[in-house]
């Protein structure tokens, strides 16, 4: 798990009106008596009417899209709390917050809109994973990572179009195999909004030393990520799906014990023509981002520092 940084105001206040729009247009389908859902009339009763006058409520609306990431959770149990069969797939109320937020809001977003929203968070690997690039291509849009509701919209409808529940992913940490309808609160997973780069850790294990062929020392390097009990790391399965990295880790160890690190950092700090700062050349050393701030820009990059700082072969922030 890699941090996403909070977006500025105006990016979100986009979001809102065009979502608010969507949401507004949603309602007018809805008359007195009820709404067809799926070609299935749904009678009104006096919980969708006291849901619909709520909705009606601009401030009320604009706080449910634009909420910040600590705040969705309160919102959403809020909601529970008001209307507890609300979670409930066959409930009424889930379905009228399907087809406002769902129906005729989220599945009614064209493809460039989804595009731009993807474009403005300005990641370059799936944050659920850090394993897999996350870039869009501008000709077509749609050729661009998928975009995972944090809070499932099947569950939490509410949220669909919250803009802090909508997290780029890759196709992997989306699908039902990882994450899926996984609910965060259940699962005790904790969204990359809230996470920071203390948050879980990894680290290694050397299981044998064999110093025939050391770059085919195959399964002999164990990755470890603390906590192992961590929420995150049993959802999108990050014990096992690092395990298949051990290679990474071992190019590294072998780095540190040819004193490669030093010689290396004197070499670049004396180079003819060139000047490279402290960072730069930890990242020529290693292979990979080590900023904090940078490690959404390449695959492996979290990895590649905490190993890399136990390895004393960069110093870190």
């Amino acid at each position: 798990m890699i941090q996403i940084p909070l977006s500025n105001k105006k990016v979100v206040d986009q979001h809102v009106a065009m979502c608010s729009s969507l949401i507004k247009k949603g309602l007018n389908k809805i008359n007195n008596e009820g709404f067809t859902y799926r070609n299935k009339r749904i009678e009104s009763n006096p919980n969708i009417v006291s849901v619909l006058e709520k909705l009606q409520d601009d401030e009320f609306l604009q706080c449910l899209i634009s909420c910040k990431p600590e705040k969705i959770g309160s919102i959403s149990r809020y909601v529970i709390g008001k209307y507890p069969k609300v979670t409930s797939l066959y409930d009424k109320i889930n379905r009228l917050l399907k087809f406002i937020f769902v129906t005729n809001g989220y599945n009614t977003l064209s493809m460039e809109q989804r595009w731009d929203f993807i474009q403005s968070l300005n990641l370059h690997t799936c944050p659920y994973c850090n394993r897999s690039y996350t870039y869009s291509l501008d000709e077509s849009k749609a050729v661009k990572p998928d975009i995972d509701h944090f809070y499932p919209k099947s569950k939490y409808p509410f949220l669909a179009l919250s803009f802090y529940n909508l997290i780029p992913s890759c196709k992997s940490c989306n699908s039902s195999q990882i994450k899926g309808v996984k609910d965060p609160q259940t699962e005790n997973i904790l969204s990359p909004y809230l996470i920071n780069n203390d948050s879980f850790k990894f680290s290694y294990r050397i299981l044998s030393i064999d110093a025939l062929s050391p770059l085919e020392r195959k399964d002999k390097i164990k990755v470890i990520i603390y906590p192992e009990d961590d929420g995150n790391v049993k959802a999108f399965k990050l014990d096992e799906l690092y395990q298949k990295h051990e290679d990474h880790v071992l190019e590294l160890i072998i780095k540190s014990q040819l004193n490669y690190a030093q010689e290396y950092r004197k070499y670049l700090q004396h180079y003819e023509g060139l000047s490279f700062s402290d960072t730069e050349i930890d990242r020529m050393i290693i292979g990979n981002y080590t900023q904090v701030d940078e490690l959404h820009k390449r695959p492996l990059s979290k990895l590649y520092r905490d190993i890399g700082i136990e390895l004393g072969l960069i110093k870190g922030d």
